[in-house]
């Protein structure tokens, strides 16, 4: 009771204000609720703009004993690859969502975290804060998925903006999905300031810092 957000039909900015509304009381912590707001705001604004005029489906769950936060996001739009396919040539919807991981690539609207982390970037930070937190993030659309995998212990913390260098899934061959489906496990076992976290991903969207290793992200 108290810790999930039942899934939301969301058509526009008023309702993704009041679905992120609903998302704070599931948390205690502020940086925790930070980072799944930031989420949810940049995977439903994605659909807004990709999904060819499709709402977004939402909803999140607080998983006390695993100290996480679950959340998805689902459209009926027109999928990565026809949305992509207005600027790249693709050969696949595998292809597609390994472009969509990259950041610069989709060009999103201004989000609440302003425009310079909404530039085709807000794939790639919540794949980040997910990995960040020790977590999966999952991407659906068409016949192919990929999935993030947690960090072992014994894993460096790095960020890689090629998808393709993290440890991953890349499923193909499956049953397809018109539109879009986006998974995020948000770990809150440890702790670090999220615009802390926030800056250690935008360094590693600059090509010199591409491959710095930064220190193990936690949330708090």
């Amino acid at each position: 009771a108290g810790r999930f957000i039942p899934l939301k039909r969301i058509h526009g900015s008023g309702d993704l204000r009041s679905f992120l509304d609903d998302v704070a009381p599931l948390l205690h912590r502020p940086e925790h609720t930070k980072a799944v707001q930031y989420c949810l705001s940049e995977t439903i604004r994605n659909v807004f703009e990709h999904a060819g005029g499709q709402p977004a489906y939402a909803c999140a769950q607080y998983y006390e004993s695993a100290r996480r936060v679950s959340i998805g996001v689902a459209d009926c739009g027109i999928g990565v690859r026809t949305s992509l396919s207005r600027h790249l040539k693709l050969s696949s919807d595998a292809e597609a969502l390994m472009n969509a991981l990259v950041p610069g690539t989709t060009g999103a609207p201004r989000g609440m975290y302003g425009p310079s982390e909404n530039a085709g970037v807000g794939l790639f930070f919540t794949k980040s804060i997910a990995k960040a937190s020790g977590q999966y993030f999952a991407i659906i659309s068409g016949d192919a998925a990929y999935r993030l995998r947690h960090l072992r212990r014994s894993d460096k913390f790095r960020l890689y903006v090629d998808p393709r260098k993290d440890r991953h899934d890349l499923f193909e061959g499956l049953p397809s999905w018109q539109g879009t489906v986006v998974a995020v496990d948000i770990g809150l076992r440890r702790t670090l300031n999220f615009e802390a976290t926030m800056n250690s991903i935008r360094e590693a969207i600059v090509p010199e810092h591409a491959r710095k290793v930064t220190p193990r992200v936690k949330f708090t």
